[in-house]
């Protein structure tokens, strides 16, 4: 489910893909109980299909190890923004509500949203994906989608 996601998510808004060399995926806060070993080889097999360096930082830990570029905004008092130069931050977060279920079969939602800068991101809100009866996940629809 989650590389079907990360991959919908790589057809829009096409032009961030252009020139990067890394590609970092953040399920920390996705919903499902991953192992480090399940985010890890997410990441892996995502990145590889899009020929990229994979990593599964956080925003916060890609800009503590340098891969971010700090933009300087007007006025003292405006918070740090970050623009990654040649990667794409993917993310996964659980919704307030991240498991429950319908019919007796598990449910999740989630948001979801690859970022490259403030002005360059684009994302699905208000996910829900259906575990089917046959044990796989077969899709997922989102209430919004939306860009920045």
């Amino acid at each position: 489910l989650y590389l079907q996601v990360l991959n919908d998510l790589w057809e829009q808004d096409a032009g961030l893909n252009d020139a990067i060399a890394y590609v970092s995926v953040d399920l920390s806060q996705a919903p499902g109980d991953l192992t480090e070993g399940e985010k890890a080889a997410i990441a892996r097999i995502f990145a590889g299909q899009h020929r990229a360096e994979p990593l599964t930082l956080t925003m916060e830990e890609l800009a503590e190890q340098g891969y971010l570029t700090e933009i300087k905004l007007d006025g003292a008092a405006a918070p740090k923004q970050y623009q990654w130069e040649d990667g794409l931050l993917f993310t996964i977060t659980a919704d307030n509500w991240a498991e429950n279920e319908v019919y007796s079969l598990p449910m999740v939602k989630f948001h979801a949203a690859k970022w490259r800068t403030p002005l360059g991101a684009y994302g699905f809100s208000g996910c829900t994906a259906l575990w089917p009866e046959l044990g796989t996940w077969s899709g997922y629809q989102a209430e919004a989608v939306w860009i920045s």
